[in-house]
């Protein structure tokens, strides 16, 4: 284990780095304080003793372990992918063996709750992939994990993972690899708000789409082009955008897709404040994400009705959908966009003279923007409290 480049691990990937139950000898070694056992099940090496470690193993065992630990990551990030975001199904991994036991993952929860645990291992992992492995491995990690980071909002952390993945599929000449890279790269620079980032990664990921025939992954990225373009001011070129999206998602009949862009497209709209246009949309885009049941983008368009609906000048039904809203993101663990609903609740209460329950909600939006280390959406709490005097 001492080839394992993250700062703890847990008792089921000892057990497949062993090919057996490893929980008796990690008790010894935690008895005789060689390791020590920070969580229940999860271990930590004191620095001295992994380096000892690295020297007794020798290179067919290091060889070996790192091929086991690449496949349990693996595993671990296509089983929780499945539970979080079955549609992001660009990237299907067929097992020559059947791969490692992973910890129960009964439901979405329990994935996040132990990618949590595992988060300071991720990017280390990636990166001995890349340098010691297949640097295949990388990016298709960084992949497997993007509904990991969509749902918990580490998006420094995402930032990162992602340029790993895209030097390594620049290092393979793969443009499969590059493509996909290089669109989330573009979905984590607008995020952070680097638009203008976004805009470079996003038009040449487009254009590989293009030139490989991938009809859907220029629907993505042309949605999150129009985002840029939406960030900066740009609503004809956005909607002009978000339209070429809609089309080649329509035509695809890529449903997920095909919600997405009515949902981003109605924000245009609004913002345009052609209202009946926005409302059909949404409502179009409401009853797509329930028939699919699809709890993300059910509460993303909910956030955008409210949205809609606050600019209309329609309090009571605004404050409904963004509770309603609220209410999922909190059961599935979107901690940045729960934090996003929580202020625009925030924000209505306090132009209604609501102070306290406009504190509660900022509170809460900051203790999460903190949770996650999220520094602009921190600073956009802080700014919303600030309003209260």
């Amino acid at each position: 284990m001492g080839h394992h480049p993250g700062p703890t691990f847990t008792t089921y990937l000892a057990t497949a780095v062993a090919g057996q139950p490893a929980a008796p000898a990690l008790d010894e070694l935690a008895a005789a304080h060689l390791i020590t056992e920070v969580a229940e099940g999860r271990y930590r090496f004191h620095d001295l003793i992994r380096l000892y470690a690295l020297g007794c193993a020798g290179p067919d065992e290091a060889a070996q372990t790192r091929t086991v630990l690449f496949t349990w990551y693996l595993a671990l990030g296509e089983t929780a992918n499945q539970l979080l975001e079955p549609a992001r199904d660009r990237v299907k991994l067929s097992w020559q063996d059947p791969p490692p036991s992973l910890p129960p993952l009964p439901d979405a929860t329990r994935a996040l709750d132990l990618l949590d645990d595992e988060r300071p291992s991720l990017l280390p992992v990636a990166r001995l992939a890349a340098t010691h492995g297949d640097p295949r491995i990388t990016w298709q990690l960084t992949y497997l994990l993007a509904s990991y980071y969509t749902h918990r909002g580490r998006w420094s952390d995402y930032t990162e993972i992602c340029r790993e993945g895209l030097a390594a599929a620049l290092r393979l000449d793969d443009p499969v690899g590059e493509r996909l890279m290089r669109s989330g790269l573009g979905v984590a620079c607008n995020v952070t708000h680097r638009h203008e980032d976004a805009l470079q990664q996003l038009t040449r990921a487009l254009e590989l789409m293009r030139e490989g025939g991938d009809q859907r992954g220029q629907g993505m990225a042309l949605n999150n082009i129009a985002h840029a373009h939406a960030q900066l001011g740009r609503l004809p070129a956005a909607r002009d955008a978000f339209e070429q999206a809609l089309a080649l998602h329509t035509a695809d009949n890529h449903l997920p897709g095909v919600t997405l862009a009515l949902n981003n497209l109605a924000d245009i709209h609004t913002q345009l404040a052609d209202f009946e246009a926005a409302f059909g949309a949404l409502r179009r885009a409401l009853r797509l994400a329930r028939d699919l049941g699809n709890a993300h983008l059910e509460g993303a368009v909910l956030q955008n009705l409210g949205e809609t609906l606050l600019a209309d000048g329609d309090e009571d039904g605004a404050l409904h959908h963004f509770e309603l809203a609220l209410a999922i993101r909190r059961r599935i663990g979107e901690k940045r966009r729960e934090a996003g609903t929580a202020n625009a609740i925030g924000l209505l209460q306090l132009s209604r003279g609501a102070h306290a329950s406009a504190l509660d909600h900022f509170g809460r939006a900051l203790a999460l923007s903190r949770e996650i280390d999220d520094p602009h959406l921190e600073s956009a709490t802080l700014a919303n409290m600030a309003l209260l005097g």
